[in-house]
């Protein structure tokens, strides 16, 4: 069961269904009566670490199998400090959330503190055979001012929840991120790299004189449009 957050996220990559890590927005939510669209491209996928251990002398390395990405987000005010994001990418799969600012005031720009919280469903069957993927991250958005422009750092959790006929499994898994909304002239772009980490398997000799260890995450960069 420890390798199952990896096998998930796995196949949900294969399934073309893979959670939105990345955001597509920034921590300061819209007011009321406001509306953005962003179109996202980028690259998604696996990153995979490595490292070994022996007679003390530690080697270790990366790579990322990533393919091209596009996605689409939709995000209007509800007032209240609330706002309402839709979120759209090449998993076809809607990611619905809600964003709760609670430092700074919506509109005002600043520095600004928000709560995330959203929702993707990805379910699949035949026959007696059923398949069932939740995934619901919960993070939280700090927005710091850079001269004209802004950094947004992001961290939290995706609650990944995998279903299949009468068995089912939750894992919790850490998601981090940096992204910044930059203004040219009428345009506003908003450059994101996002890592949710899937899990780990460390393996040593009887006598720990050898070791070695591996990790995969997904992840997620690329830049996003505003209008």
């Amino acid at each position: 069961m420890k390798r199952m957050p990896v096998f998930v996220l796995g196949l949900s990559v294969l399934l073309i269904g893979c959670p939105s890590v990345h955001t597509m927005r920034s921590a300061e939510v819209l007011p009321s009566g406001q509306s953005e669209n962003v179109v996202h491209v980028g690259q998604n996928g696996l990153l995979i670490t490595a490292e070994a251990t022996a007679e003390g002398e530690t080697e270790g390395g990366s790579a990322a199998g990533v393919i091209p990405w596009a996605a689409y987000s939709y995000r209007a005010g509800l007032g209240n400090n609330l706002d309402f994001q839709v979120k759209v990418d090449m998993g076809l799969f809607p990611e619905l959330g809600l964003g709760y600012q609670f430092v700074g005031t919506p509109g005002q720009g600043g520095t600004a503190v928000s709560a995330y919280v959203g929702t993707k469903y990805i379910g699949a069957g035949a026959g007696e055979s059923q398949f069932s993927l939740v995934y619901a991250p919960v993070v939280l958005l700090a927005d710091l001012p850079l001269g004209g422009s802004q950094v947004t750092v992001k961290g939290g959790f995706m609650v990944i929840s995998a279903s299949g006929n009468d068995d089912q499994t939750v894992a919790t898994q850490p998601l981090l991120g940096l992204s910044g909304r930059i203004k040219l002239g009428g345009m506003t772009l908003l450059p994101e790299v996002s890592y949710m980490h899937g899990g780990s398997e460390t393996a040593s000799s009887s006598d720990g004189s050898t070791s070695a260890s591996v990790g995969a995450g997904l992840i997620a960069y690329g830049v996003g449009f505003s209008f």
